[in-house]
Protein backbone atom coordinates (compact mmCIF):
# COMPACT_ATOMS: atom_id res chain seq x y z
CA UNK A 1 0.00 0.00 0.00
CA UNK A 2 2.77 2.45 0.93
CA UNK A 3 4.63 1.55 -2.28
CA UNK A 4 1.60 2.64 -4.36
CA UNK A 5 1.24 5.84 -2.35
CA UNK A 6 4.90 6.70 -3.00
CA UNK A 7 4.48 6.00 -6.73
CA UNK A 8 1.33 8.14 -6.83
CA UNK A 9 3.01 11.05 -5.03
CA UNK A 10 6.06 10.84 -7.30
CA UNK A 11 3.87 10.97 -10.41
CA UNK A 12 1.91 13.89 -8.93
CA UNK A 13 5.14 15.82 -8.23
CA UNK A 14 6.44 15.21 -11.77
CA UNK A 15 3.14 16.35 -13.32
CA UNK A 16 3.15 19.48 -11.15
CA UNK A 17 6.77 20.29 -12.08
CA UNK A 18 6.09 19.85 -15.80
CA UNK A 19 2.98 22.04 -15.53
CA UNK A 20 4.94 24.80 -13.79
CA UNK A 21 7.65 24.71 -16.46
CA UNK A 22 4.97 24.98 -19.16
CA UNK A 23 3.27 27.89 -17.39
CA UNK A 24 6.60 29.67 -16.90
CA UNK A 25 7.21 29.66 -20.67
CA UNK A 26 3.71 30.69 -21.73
CA UNK A 27 2.92 34.36 -21.17
CA UNK A 28 -0.79 35.13 -21.24
CA UNK A 29 -2.10 38.39 -22.71
CA UNK A 30 -3.01 40.63 -19.80
CA UNK A 31 -5.41 43.55 -19.87
CA UNK A 32 -4.09 46.63 -18.06
CA UNK A 33 -5.92 48.61 -15.38
CA UNK A 34 -4.93 51.77 -13.56
CA UNK A 35 -5.06 51.28 -9.80
CA UNK A 36 -5.11 54.32 -7.51
CA UNK A 37 -4.22 54.20 -3.82
CA UNK A 38 -3.49 57.41 -1.86
CA UNK A 39 -2.77 59.28 -5.09
CA UNK A 40 -0.24 56.68 -6.29
CA UNK A 41 -1.18 55.13 -9.65
CA UNK A 42 -0.06 51.63 -10.57
CA UNK A 43 -0.43 50.15 -14.05
CA UNK A 44 -1.59 46.64 -13.23
CA UNK A 45 -1.82 43.58 -15.39
CA UNK A 46 -5.15 41.86 -14.69
CA UNK A 47 -4.98 38.19 -13.68
CA UNK A 48 -8.62 37.11 -13.86
CA UNK A 49 -8.37 33.55 -15.22
CA UNK A 50 -6.88 30.39 -13.72
CA UNK A 51 -3.95 30.46 -16.18
CA UNK A 52 -3.17 34.12 -15.54
CA UNK A 53 -3.43 33.68 -11.76
CA UNK A 54 -1.20 30.56 -11.86
CA UNK A 55 1.46 32.38 -13.90
CA UNK A 56 1.28 35.64 -11.98
CA UNK A 57 4.60 37.47 -11.85
CA UNK A 58 6.70 34.30 -11.73
CA UNK A 59 9.78 34.30 -13.92
CA UNK A 60 10.06 38.09 -14.08
CA UNK A 61 13.40 39.63 -13.27
CA UNK A 62 12.13 43.13 -12.47
CA UNK A 63 8.96 45.02 -11.60
CA UNK A 64 9.06 48.78 -12.13
CA UNK A 65 7.90 51.09 -9.34
CA UNK A 66 4.61 51.96 -11.08
CA UNK A 67 3.81 48.40 -12.23
CA UNK A 68 1.70 45.76 -10.48
CA UNK A 69 -0.46 42.71 -10.97
CA UNK A 70 -4.11 42.65 -9.88
CA UNK A 71 -5.64 39.24 -9.20
CA UNK A 72 -9.44 39.27 -9.43
CA UNK A 73 -11.60 36.47 -8.04
CA UNK A 74 -15.31 35.75 -8.61
CA UNK A 75 -15.90 35.21 -4.89
CA UNK A 76 -14.28 36.25 -1.65
CA UNK A 77 -12.07 33.78 0.20
CA UNK A 78 -8.81 33.61 2.17
CA UNK A 79 -6.63 32.83 -0.86
CA UNK A 80 -3.03 31.73 -0.32
CA UNK A 81 -0.30 33.15 -2.51
CA UNK A 82 3.09 31.49 -2.75
CA UNK A 83 6.21 32.72 -4.44
CA UNK A 84 6.85 29.87 -6.89
CA UNK A 85 9.26 30.94 -9.62
CA UNK A 86 9.55 34.45 -8.20
CA UNK A 87 12.81 36.32 -8.71
CA UNK A 88 11.95 39.43 -6.73
CA UNK A 89 10.35 40.33 -3.40
CA UNK A 90 6.85 41.82 -3.31
CA UNK A 91 4.32 43.61 -1.14
CA UNK A 92 0.97 41.81 -1.33
CA UNK A 93 -2.05 44.06 -0.83
CA UNK A 94 -5.22 42.15 0.13
CA UNK A 95 -8.45 43.87 -1.01
CA UNK A 96 -12.12 43.29 -0.20
CA UNK A 97 -14.49 45.30 -2.37
CA UNK A 98 -12.58 48.55 -2.70
CA UNK A 99 -10.83 48.56 0.70
CA UNK A 100 -7.43 47.25 1.75
CA UNK A 101 -7.98 44.70 4.54
CA UNK A 102 -4.43 43.36 4.98
CA UNK A 103 -0.89 43.83 3.67
CA UNK A 104 2.00 41.35 3.52
CA UNK A 105 5.12 43.49 3.27
CA UNK A 106 8.46 42.51 1.72
CA UNK A 107 7.56 38.91 0.93
CA UNK A 108 10.88 37.43 -0.22
CA UNK A 109 11.53 35.38 -3.32
CA UNK A 110 12.74 31.89 -2.40
CA UNK A 111 16.45 31.14 -2.26
CA UNK A 112 17.74 28.19 -4.28
CA UNK A 113 16.71 24.94 -2.60
CA UNK A 114 14.28 26.73 -0.30
CA UNK A 115 10.50 26.23 -0.21
CA UNK A 116 8.66 29.30 -1.53
CA UNK A 117 7.03 31.65 0.94
CA UNK A 118 3.24 31.46 1.18
CA UNK A 119 1.00 34.22 2.50
CA UNK A 120 -2.74 34.47 3.22
CA UNK A 121 -4.85 37.43 4.32
CA UNK A 122 -6.39 37.76 7.76
CA UNK A 123 -9.88 37.76 6.19
CA UNK A 124 -11.66 36.94 2.91
CA UNK A 125 -10.71 39.04 -0.14
CA UNK A 126 -11.84 39.24 -3.75
CA UNK A 127 -8.78 41.04 -5.12
CA UNK A 128 -5.04 40.90 -4.51
CA UNK A 129 -2.54 43.50 -5.71
CA UNK A 130 1.13 42.58 -5.99
CA UNK A 131 3.49 45.57 -6.07
CA UNK A 132 7.26 45.94 -5.76
CA UNK A 133 8.56 45.28 -2.23
CA UNK A 134 8.70 48.48 -0.20
CA UNK A 135 5.81 50.15 -2.06
CA UNK A 136 3.45 49.98 0.93
CA UNK A 137 5.95 51.89 3.08
CA UNK A 138 7.07 54.27 0.34
CA UNK A 139 3.55 55.31 -0.68
CA UNK A 140 1.96 55.07 2.79
CA UNK A 141 -0.40 52.28 1.70
CA UNK A 142 -2.25 50.96 4.73
CA UNK A 143 -5.20 48.88 5.89
CA UNK A 144 -8.46 50.77 5.38
CA UNK A 145 -7.27 52.70 2.32
CA UNK A 146 -9.62 52.89 -0.66
CA UNK A 147 -8.55 51.25 -3.91
CA UNK A 148 -9.75 52.84 -7.16
CA UNK A 149 -9.70 50.67 -10.27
Amino acid sequence: MIKYLIIFLTVLIVITAVSLVFLAKKKPNYEIARIGINGKIFEAEIADTALKRAKGLSGRKTLEENKAMLFIFARSSRYSFWMVGMNLPLDIVWISGNKIVDISKNVPSPKIGESPAARSPSMAVDKVLEVPAGSAEKFNIKIGDEVKI
